[in-house]
């Protein structure tokens, strides 16, 4: 399934969830079907309302892209500002403190349970469903607010059995086989094989629950690179995934 959170451009500003299918969206009380409404008449909002935190990991800074072998270390995460979160096709407005911005696509996923300590064996479990992140940066900012220039995330959570087909299991967890790629402008500028990460997201959530536990509604995404191009406004920025959908940003 498709989780969604949307509004009726009837009636803007009434959060309502529901199941994204086809061209519909079929919308539900969490529980029950209420209404069916056709795409044209609904706007999406972030899939997550307000998530209680935000961490996402990212590979060292001084080649931003993973590194692959035995002696790899483990990776650090970093946490975003959830006050900053953008729904799909939302605006972004250029942040007045810095001059440049660049985009990180990421692979999230949205917590459902609650877990600390969680071995590796048991994190999969706490997996309600995967979406996408672009995640907002500035680099000539000191790294504590290098990312409060904002996130988006969308289009929907994709619950983990619609990815059956495109997973490889193992002692290490789920693994995904499937890309993701960056346009600024319908311009391609970065493409990731999601297969090739050194970590499964069972070894990061596990490594995550060690220091603060795991909450529902949280979301634990994993930066696939940055990409040199800066952003101007107007620019439209799209993370895109066969699998999960597309997520456009426009810069303001």
């Amino acid at each position: 399934m498709k989780l969604c959170r949307f509004e009726l451009l009837s009636s803007p500003g009434t959060p309502r969830s529901g199941i994204v299918y086809g061209s519909k969206v079929y919308e539900t009380d969490g529980a029950n079907p209420v209404g069916v409404h056709e795409w044209a008449d609904v706007r999406l909002l972030s899939p997550v309302g307000f998530p209680p935190s935000v961490r996402i990991f990212a590979p060292t800074e001084e080649g931003y892209q993973w590194e692959h072998g035995p002696d790899v270390p483990f990776p650090s995460f970093a946490y975003l500002n959830p006050t900053t979160l953008l729904g799909p096709g939302f605006a972004m407005p250029m942040p007045e403190y810095t001059k440049q911005v660049h985009a990180d696509p990421c692979l999230a996923v949205v917590i459902a349970g609650a877990g600390r300590d969680v071995p590796v064996d048991e994190a999969d479990g706490l997996v309600l469903g995967l979406t996408l992140v672009t995640s907002f940066h500035s680099n000539n900012e000191k790294a504590a607010r290098a990312r409060d220039a904002g996130f988006a995330l969308g289009p929907a959570i994709t619950t983990p059995d619609e990815l059956d087909d495109a997973v490889t299991v193992d002692e290490r967890g789920r693994r995904y086989r499937f890309g993701l790629s960056l346009t600024v402008n319908a311009e391609e500028v970065l493409k990731v094989d999601l297969s090739d990460l050194p970590f499964t997201f069972a070894e990061l959530l596990s490594y995550a629950s060690e220091s603060a536990p795991l909450h529902q509604g949280d979301i634990v995404a994993v930066s696939l690179g940055a990409n040199d191009r800066a952003l101007d406004k107007g620019d439209q920025v799209q993370a895109v995934c066969e699998k999960l959908g597309t997520l456009t940003t426009r810069i303001g």
